[in-house]
């Protein structure tokens, strides 16, 4: 299994790479692309996802990077055969479901019998604004993404603790060098007490996560409507607070 994007960091495996290891010893190689697998639609962005295509089966998640409602979830697969005969049942009470090879019918490519016609939503944004202001919103975000990454490395006070990768960026607060210097769990808390300063205010919703043993303050972004200037403030308000805290 490979990652087009990892929840954590944005990490893009060597898509091309592990698909030829797959291939060479017979193993079904699927790719996690449920966050940046959309990012293909960025022109910029497509040579980092080299090799999705190679997939056996994709997962993706429109209600992350293609604005959909929650819960609009994905799964492409190479040979749909697969999909029916891991997941087919007939109990007699379902004979009448049994509708031949020439239908489609979910219930026989999935765990649910029933669901919504969440397809619809996808079909219905695409048709509305066109896949340009997909790509558009896209590549705004990861814009965004980058300005903030650039902010971090160019602020003594701040550490980026991953490559920024698509629209997602980790950071934290480390305060200006000093004698001695401070502790990996001293910056842990401070972070932490950071993070909960914004949120509780209702400044933000900055979101966090732990990279090995350390924490981290977690930028994504995906929503439509959030701008450099959302985030810069978030940085300034981080820096402020970083300084008053003891």
């Amino acid at each position: 299994m490979a990652n087009a994007g990892t929840t954590n960091t944005g990490a893009i495996d060597p898509l091309v790479e592990l698909a030829e290891i797959a291939r060479a010893e017979g193993l079904w190689h699927h790719v996690d692309a449920a966050y940046g697998g959309f990012a293909v639609l960025d022109p910029e962005v497509r040579p980092l996802l080299q090799g999705l295509e190679l997939a056996d089966s994709v997962t993706l998640d429109p209600h992350k990077w293609l604005m959909q409602p929650f819960e609009t979830g994905c799964l492409m697969a190479r040979d749909v055969t697969r999909l029916e005969a891991a997941f087919r049942i007939l109990p007699d009470y379902m004979q009448d479901t049994d509708l031949g090879t020439q239908q489609v019918n979910f219930c026989n490519r999935g765990l649910q019998l029933t669901r919504a016609f969440r397809a619809l939503r996808v079909w219905l944004s695409v048709q509305r604004y066109g896949l340009a202001a997909h790509r558009q919103a896209i590549a705004q975000a990861i814009g965004i993404a980058a300005e903030a990454a650039d902010r971090v490395t160019g602020e003594d006070e701040l550490e980026l603790l991953a490559p920024p990768s698509l629209g997602v960026v980790c950071f934290r607060y480390r305060g200006l060098t000093t004698e001695p210097p401070v502790s990996e769990e001293s910056l842990d808390e401070l972070n932490r007490r950071i993070q909960d300063r914004i949120v509780q205010s209702g400044f933000a919703m900055i979101a966090s996560t732990r990279l090995g043993d350390r924490f981290s303050l977690r930028f994504c972004v995906l929503n439509t409507r959030t701008t450099e200037d959302d985030v810069m403030q978030i940085l300034d308000r981080v820096l402020e607070i970083g300084r008053e805290l003891p």
